[in-house]
């Protein structure tokens, strides 16, 4: 979960950090035109990233596999651990 969270607050960091950049480059007149365009593919990356951090973080957990003595977390550890 916590993972999810830094993705989130990443992307939200890069929107907000490229928008000046955007708007410096290049003629002002255009400057909202590129900063529209830009803003129109920002929920694309968004959703991009959750369906990755999905199916990679959240899919090696195995939360519901338990062993003998109930520590659930050493099992997702080492999996996770065996991926990498």
């Amino acid at each position: 979960m916590a993972a999810l969270y830094i993705l989130t607050f990443g992307l939200t960091f890069l929107e907000t950090i490229t928008n000046p950049y955007i708007l410096s480059k290049g003629d002002e007149k255009t400057a909202t035109q590129k900063l529209n365009l830009a803003q129109a593919f920002n929920p694309i990356g968004a959703l991009g990233g959750l369906i990755i951090a999905q199916k990679f973080i959240l899919g090696s957990l195995e939360s519901d596999n338990l062993n003998t003595d109930g520590h659930k977390y050493v099992i997702c550890l080492t999996n996770l651990l065996k991926k990498l």
